[in-house]
């Protein structure tokens, strides 16, 4: 379980997040939704430690360590090395990893191993985040945090990443990511947080969400104007 109290994240003395309270389960996937500038990004940066909170309380009850936590950035982060590299050189790290067997096991999990000898920069987006994605899964991590994981990415991409983010899931990883796109937060997400310029304005279970229930009447009609224009 993941659990944040009363954060605030100051940045050129401005809140971009503020006073936040959420408590994420250890199982099954989150989803925050939001406009641009939300504070989706910061949110996840500041869950995986990359960020730390002016004030306030992050507090983590299953012991996570890198690499049990895990951050797939938008657009992802590749080294000039080819995909075979880029997903075998965090391996190292790993006491007892067999690198040369993860890697290949990370390949095939990604439906990549035809682009194994590929330079990552050299590949399109979509093929891009799969990398990210396989690299991340060999790291066997039991908390992967996902900025958007398919923006940009065509219907069959898109479809792809989906797979591979609900079959993650399944396999016991918890998963936190962000996301504009509300077809995707109904097919995939089991809660939703919404954010409105770095304030939650709502937690709740997906189907309350879309079906708007236990909401005030304006947070309610924030999260439809979101939803029109999204």
């Amino acid at each position: 379980m993941l659990r944040l109290s009363n954060i605030t994240l100051l940045l050129d003395q401005r809140p971009c997040l503020d006073d936040i309270n959420l408590v994420f389960r250890s199982q099954g996937i989150s989803i925050v939704l939001g406009a641009n500038g939300a504070g989706k990004t910061l949110l996840l940066k500041l869950c995986a430690g990359l960020l730390k909170p002016s004030w306030g309380i992050l507090t983590e009850d299953n012991g996570l360590t890198p690499p049990e936590i895990t951050l797939v950035l938008h657009p992802p982060f590749l080294l000039d090395r080819t995909v075979s590299k880029n997903i075998a050189l965090p391996l190292y790290s790993q006491h007892r990893v067999n690198v040369t067997k993860r890697t290949q096991e990370a390949l095939e999990w990604a439906r990549i191993e035809h682009l194994s000898r590929s330079m990552a920069h050299n590949l399109s987006t979509g093929q891009q985040q799969l990398v990210a994605l396989a690299r991340a899964w060999a790291l066997k991590p039991r908390l992967m945090l996902l900025d958007e994981p398919c923006a940009n990415l065509d219907p069959y991409r898109q479809q792809h990443v989906e797979q591979l983010i609900q079959q993650l899931s399944d396999e016991g990883c918890k998963i936190i990511m962000s996301s504009h796109n509300l077809s995707q937060a109904k097919r995939l997400a089991n809660d939703i947080v919404f954010l409105e310029s770095g304030q939650v304005l709502t937690h709740s279970s997906a189907e309350d969400f879309f079906a708007s229930q236990h909401m005030d009447a304006e947070t309610a009609e924030k999260i439809g104007e979101f939803i029109q224009y999204a």
